[in-house]
Order: C-alpha cells, then structure tokens, then sequence
C-alpha cells in the first residue's frame, strides 16, 4: 500500500511541474521587450507601418493568404510579406495564418486567422507613393 501512495504522489507532482512548465506566466515572452509590451496600445492608435504573416505550406488558410491577400497589397505599395513558421524567428504561433502588425520594430497587434485585403487596409497606414 504504502508504494502505490508514493507512486500517485510522485505521478501528482510530475503532473504539477509539468503544468507549471508550460503555462504562460512562468515563461518569458519570446522576442518581446518591455518596450514593445509598453508602447504597444500606444502605438497602434497611429496605424501600423507593415505586416508580416506567418503560416506553413499545410494550412489552407495559410496559402490563400499568401496568394490572394499579399499580392494586391504589395502592388498596392503596402509593406507586407508572408513568412513560413520553420524560418520565423518571432513570437511562437499556433494558428494559421497568424498576422503580425509592426510600428517600426514594435509588434503593435496580433491577429489570429485569415483577413481579407481591405481587412487588413484598416489597420494600415495607407502606402507612401513615390
């Protein structure tokens, strides 16, 4: 009796560390600063600069995004490029595609999912036309 109480014990603690491990607070943001963190709100009310999405070649949503979305927009003048997630170095992802508005260097908005051109045009500053 008294190896099965250390046995549900142990297999209770494992199971504590592992949640502990992997839930969000306890891991740092990965490729974020406290500035972007801080002037993130503040930033965005202005409009972001640029976009980049991030997806695989398996998600449908993924490649619709990068050929039907990206195109326009770029003919369009809007600084905008799709990334595959095995060369992003970025915040982790787990939906695609998943859409990262930049001021500057600063990650002012994340989106989760697909958006259409004109979607994505409302949280752009418009293109400078040279």
């Amino acid at each position: 009796m008294r190896k099965s109480h250390l046995f549900g014990g142990l297999c209770f603690v494992t199971l504590c560390v592992t949640c502990l491990a992997y839930t969000p607070f306890f891991r740092p943001l990965e490729n974020q600063t406290t500035e972007s963190v801080a002037m993130a709100g503040e930033a965005f009310e202005y409009g972001a600069t640029r976009l980049t999405a991030v997806g695989w070649e398996s998600c449908p949503y993924c490649q619709k995004f990068k050929t039907e979305v990206i195109p326009p927009l770029q003919e369009e003048g809007y600084e905008v490029k799709y990334v595959d997630r095995s060369l992003w170095n970025g915040p982790r992802i787990r939906t695609g595609p998943t859409l990262f508005f930049f001021k500057g260097k600063v990650i002012v908005k994340v989106y989760q999912g697909f958006m259409t051109a004109e979607e994505v045009k409302e949280y752009l500053e418009s293109p400078r036309l040279e």
